[in-house]
């Protein structure tokens, strides 16, 4: 764990001191969604894309990603959704930054991972009305087992 941490710390200073021009990434990042929809619509796939959600208040001043670099990506997501007429999932905005459904910045706690597939779900759902699916529901069980054991 010590040298975890050691990396972390050495990469936020490093990108304190260095700070990463994301611009070239930016594009990147957004070509290659771009052709991922192109290839998918190719194959009569339908996508559903997910914005990243984070909790920056678990990152505790450990995060090296900064919350505008953050939003940007998240807005190509949505710039790309738009362009290619694809669904899209605001994750963020499903999550907010309640700590319980994170493990640290952007991992998923079991009840942040249910919150997002209900999200998806009511998205399906929306597209697909007549598509036979159920509700996971594994955070709601989990937590009535937890409180009935107590």
């Amino acid at each position: 764990m010590m040298e975890w941490n050691n990396f972390i710390f050495k990469k936020k200073a490093l990108a304190l001191k260095n700070p990463v021009d994301i611009s070239i990434g930016k594009e990147i990042f957004k070509t290659n969604l771009t052709n991922i929809a192109a290839v998918a619509k190719i194959n009569k796939v339908n996508v559903i894309l997910g914005m990243q959600a984070a909790c920056f208040k678990k990152a505790k001043g450990l995060s090296y990603i900064k919350k505008e670099d953050f939003y940007a990506y998240n807005n190509i997501i949505k710039e790309v959704a738009q362009e290619q007429n694809l669904a899209v999932v605001d994750c963020f905005k499903a999550l907010g930054e309640n700590p319980e459904y994170f493990l640290d910045l952007v991992h998923y706690t079991e009840y942040g991972v249910d919150k997002l597939s209900d999200a998806f779900y009511d998205k399906i759902r929306e597209l697909y009305p007549d598509v036979p699916i159920q509700k996971n529901n594994f955070a709601k069980r989990a937590f009535q087992e937890n409180h009935l054991r107590r």
